[in-house]
């Protein structure tokens, strides 16, 4: 079996530059950003705009016990399965053949659920009373916190919603989750487990919560310029992302069973690599560390050489010590043979996504690949390192093959080589 034999018969997004593929296009094609200033923190970042969330599950009750990244998840799996020509839960796919890989961002429980809890377990003198707490405060917990906070919950909405009964997975790993969710669901067709997967990505960073995290360990841009111009990956100016939510979903399927069924074929997954530097929670290596070794192994994976890509869409997230990582990645990986090799990146403009970012990402790329274009990096003024990186102007071109990059807190690399129609 050729490894070109896991095909990409679907597509569908919920994220802040649109409903559709036609609007996140035509955003990323004219570099309009959805970033904007977030109430009440002050902070830039993109939110889903537009969006109704009874539309998308399958009764009130289920919406009671879902967050948002789970609706996202289940709109953009929805509209996925739709673009890929399925009708109702009938796939012509045996259900236990077919499968589905979810990355999840961590679902957080907010400090206002506990308050009405801790008001009745606060003793005399100040201390919290365990015992209070399991008599009286419990009973005032919203009973549906543990499932708001399952992180798997989505993996079980869309699974029950299209009767997926295949391999399974929830992947919780920072940023780069659903990246490792579409690689690995690659393999379990490649390798024969399934004949098509759903992979979705979901998360919610612009929660007020999550921003506030990431700020105080330093990774927010604090520019102090206009919010829809601040961050800049690969820019000596650069000072931070700005964070963003939604969902992107994707269908795989083995090549002869789309064919089979007649469906249209909208890109491949040529290869796929990953590798973690064991260094350091937060520090990442100044040579880019095992981001290297997860692209060498993507074009090992995919029996290519570097010549053999098109463009390159970079994780880009324009921190100062995260993009000079990456950059060194990019210029020794495959000794330097992609050094010429134009790189993009698109968080700019859709704000950072967290774990969806891998497929929604990828899902840019492909886009890019049936557009022929590759858009500039967003706000890059100053290059801070010496890669072809595409500025000013978009590149037209055919495009063939390119390569998505993705990175996660705690080390974690991974790499996907995408293919065209």
């Amino acid at each position: 079996m050729g490894k070109d034999d896991v095909v990409i018969t679907g597509m569908g997004v919920a994220t802040p530059l649109g409903h559709d593929l036609e609007s996140v296009w035509s955003r990323l094609a004219s570099g309009s950003t959805a970033v904007r200033l977030l109430e009440p923190l002050q902070f830039g970042g993109a939110r889903v705009q537009d969006f109704v969330p009874a539309e998308h599950v399958p009764a009130p009750r289920v919406l009671r016990t879902t967050n948002p990244q789970t609706v996202y998840a289940l709109a953009a799996a929805r509209r996925a399965w739709a673009h890929a020509g399925f009708a109702g839960v009938v796939s012509n796919i045996e259900p236990t053949r077919f499968g589905i890989y979810v990355g999840s961002g961590e679902s957080e429980m907010r400090p206002e659920q506990f308050f009405p809890a801790l008001e009745h377990s606060v003793d005399a003198s100040g201390h919290f009373d365990l015992e209070a707490f399991a008599t009286k405060g419990l009973e005032l917990v919203d009973p549906y916190l543990a499932l708001l906070s399952l992180s798997n919950s989505a993996l079980c909405y869309i699974s029950v919603a299209h009767q997926l009964m295949g391999p399974n997975n929830t992947y919780v790993k920072s940023s780069v989750s659903s990246t490792q969710a579409l690689g690995e669901a690659a393999w379990v067709i490649r390798h024969g487990y399934a004949d098509a997967m759903m992979v979705v990505g979901s998360d919610a960073l612009s929660d007020s919560l999550a921003m506030l995290g990431y700020d105080s360990i330093g990774l927010l841009c604090r520019a102090k310029e206009s919010v829809e111009t601040a961050m800049r990956p690969f820019d000596r100016q650069r000072s931070g992302f700005l964070p963003g939510e939604g969902a992107g979903a994707l269908i795989l399927e083995r090549e002869s069973a789309a064919l089979r069924r007649g469906a249209k074929i909208f890109g491949r997954i040529l290869g796929f690599g990953q590798a973690t530097d064991a260094q350091h929670l937060l520090e990442l290596p100044p040579d880019g560390g095992e981001l290297k070794t997860a692209i060498e192994s993507a074009l090992s994976d995919a029996e290519l050489t570097p010549d053999s890509v098109d463009f390159i869409l970079a994780d880009g997230i324009a921190t100062v010590d995260g993009d000079a990582s990456e950059a060194a990645a990019l210029a020794r990986a495959a000794g330097g043979g992609l050094r010429q090799t134009p790189v993009s990146a698109t968080k700019p403009i859709s704000g950072h996504l967290g774990a969806a970012s891998g497929v929604v990402e990828s899902i840019h790329a492909l886009l890019m690949m049936q557009h022929a274009l590759v858009p500039p990096v967003p706000n890059l003024r100053e290059p801070s390192a010496d890669l072809h990186f595409v500025s000013g102007r978009g590149l037209s071109r055919k495009l063939a093959v390119g390569l998505h990059v993705a990175r996660g807190i705690g080390g974690q690399n991974a790499a996907i080589l995408l293919g065209g129609a």
